[in-house]
């Protein structure tokens, strides 16, 4: 999982590379690439840049360029099964601060994301039977 904002400040600073330089530096065995450093990232906080201001700083020979993610993203965030219980889903944001939460299938497939608002403004239209069981995610 990455960020919107981690996303756009990659992009502002242009940390993507054209296929041919993936490819030469792959040839060399050089697997170490230019990398963003969080002191980078906590330049623009909390200022970071729009997706507007993204896509008026980008060229057109920008759009053939690839970023690879992989440095920067959350590898091990939480997941829950689609099935699970909205309680347990509750308890989890509350008991963990969380913000967001990614829902997976039987494959372990992503299939959606629970955010803090979206679990708030549905919380008063949830039923809770007699037992303090919720709905589920995906009845």
């Amino acid at each position: 999982m990455i960020l919107r904002r981690q996303l756009c400040i990659l992009l502002w600073e242009k940390a993507f590379e054209s296929q041919e330089e993936i490819q030469m530096r792959c040839k060399l065995g050089s697997f170490d690439q230019n990398l963003i450093s969080w002191k980078v990232f906590y330049k623009y906080y909390p200022r970071n840049p729009t997706i507007q201001d993204v896509i008026s700083n980008l060229t057109f020979s920008d759009y053939d360029k690839v970023l690879d993610l992989r440095p920067y993203m959350n590898s091990g965030a939480l997941t829950v099964h689609h099935s699970v219980n909205m309680s347990r889903v509750h308890l989890l944001f509350r008991a963990l601060g969380l913000r967001h939460l990614t829902v997976v299938n039987t494959a372990n497939n992503v299939i959606g994301i629970i955010t803090r608002q979206e679990l708030c403004s549905s919380e008063e239209e949830r039923d809770i039977d007699e037992d303090g069981h919720g709905n589920f995610i995906n009845p």
